[in-house]
């Protein structure tokens, strides 16, 4: 998807430092961000509105403290794993936060060595995606649409701006954490979303080489990433796909995986340096009655930031501190005091995973959003008691941000 969002440069603004480059775009004027040729746009912070009175000056000056909501998402949709991104700083993008304050979008980013391959398969044809041995397939970007005119050419094209909404969640479903997966450019799969023009699927990926672990049925075990680096979840199940794994048990199938196994491992792991994992029916059902099964999760240990963010959890009756370190500040993505998961601080007799106290999201971002450290205390006398006699714990979802 293009996202027109590029400001001359006349009066644009752009430096860099050891942290990552800053790019400033005024508001009413449009600006590029690029890195070199074999990087791509990995984004920090962005925002459109305004926080200082330094950047672009000469207009009027109301607040400093205004950003909009969306402005994020939407700098990040258009940028993300790109290598090159164009950028329009304007109320019709973004909506207006402040109005008569003189905005602008900043954008703190880092060039990374990622390069990404891009396939494009056009309408009523069909392809693969492929990973060498020993890797499989990150998807940044997938749509099913067109967005420009220069690919799949020969087809009438009476819009370069349109995307089937749910494409991207239907390739990411086919194709991610995947050595290879076919494709097919229909309308039968995506729907129309602009009826007479020819379309085309288009995918930004990568091939990553992931760590497989694997927890016998009965079994508990851990997963870690060194430190300074979290989980990130490609594949998880429970169940079993083949006869190799977890030997010495009956094997009655090899097609057989608990429907709700991937959330289950994903909501315990994902964004945390390490965590415990127990393969029991208790926690995921019994997919295959009487075959012996295991849990299997294939991930990599990334940097915290854009996508997977931190995650702290702290075990009813226990404290714990949430540390950005020196000039960061934290973010509050999400936070509860309750339980979700029967994985997360395990105890027997677990019977309620759907408990969340009422405020507790406020209580504890009050706690912490805009502050380096703050500390949290697992406990009903400071949140109430969501679900009696069950063992519950404070988990917050965050992100470390420049001031």
């Amino acid at each position: 998807m293009k996202i027109v969002l590029i400001a001359l440069l006349v009066t644009a603004s752009i430096y860099s430092t050891n942290a990552g480059t800053t790019r400033t775009i005024c508001e009413r004027e449009e600006g590029d961000i690029s890195c070199p040729s074999g990087y791509v746009i990995n984004i920090q912070k962005a925002f459109y509105g305004r926080t200082d009175t330094a950047a672009c000056p000469g207009g009027n000056v109301f607040t400093t403290s205004c950003s909009s909501s969306g402005s994020h998402a939407i700098i990040t949709d258009a940028c993300q794993g790109q290598q090159s991104c164009s950028l329009s700083a304007s109320n019709s993008v973004f909506g207006d936060p402040c109005v008569r304050t003189y905005k602008y979008i900043q954008v703190k980013y880092e060039c990374i060595g990622k390069a990404l391959t891009t396939r494009t398969i056009c309408e009523r044809e069909e392809g693969d995606i492929t990973c060498p041995s020993g890797y499989v397939i990150n998807i940044q970007k997938a749509f099913y649409g067109r967005t420009d005119t220069a690919a799949c050419p020969g087809g009438n094209v009476f819009t370069t701006s349109c995307s089937s909404s749910g494409s991207h969640a239907i390739i990411t479903d086919a194709c991610q954490g995947q050595q290879s997966c076919s494709l097919s450019a229909s309308n039968s799969v995506f729907g129309d979303p602009c009826v007479g023009t020819y379309k085309y699927i288009q995918v930004k990926y990568e091939c990553i080489a992931l760590t497989t672990r694997t927890i016998c049925e009965r079994e508990e075990g851990d997963i870690s990433c060194p430190s300074g680096y979290v989980i990130n979840i490609q594949k998880a199940f429970y169940g079993r796909t083949d006869t190799a794994a977890c030997p010495g048990g009956n094997v009655f199938t090899t097609s057989c995986s608990s429907s709700g196994s991937h959330a289950i491992i994903t909501d315990a792991c994902q964004g945390q340096q390490s965590c415990s994992l127990s393969a029991s029916n208790s926690v995921f059902g019994d997919p295959c009655v009487r075959t012996y099964k295991y849990i299997q999760v294939k991930y990599e240990c990334t940097r915290p930031g854009n996508p997977v963010p931190r995650v702290k959890v702290v075990c009813e009756r226990s404290t714990g501190a949430i540390n950005c370190g020196s000039g960061k500040r934290i973010g509050v993505l999400d936070a509860f005091y309750g339980r979700a998961n029967k994985l997360v601080c395990a105890e027997n007799n677990i019977q309620d995973t759907d408990c969340r106290a009422t405020e507790s999201f406020s209580g504890i971002r009050s706690a912490c959003y805009g502050h380096q450290t703050c500390n949290l205390s697992a406990s009903n006398q400071v949140y109430g008691d969501p679900c009696r006699g069950i063992h519950k714990y404070i988990k917050v979802t965050y992100v470390c941000y420049d001031p």
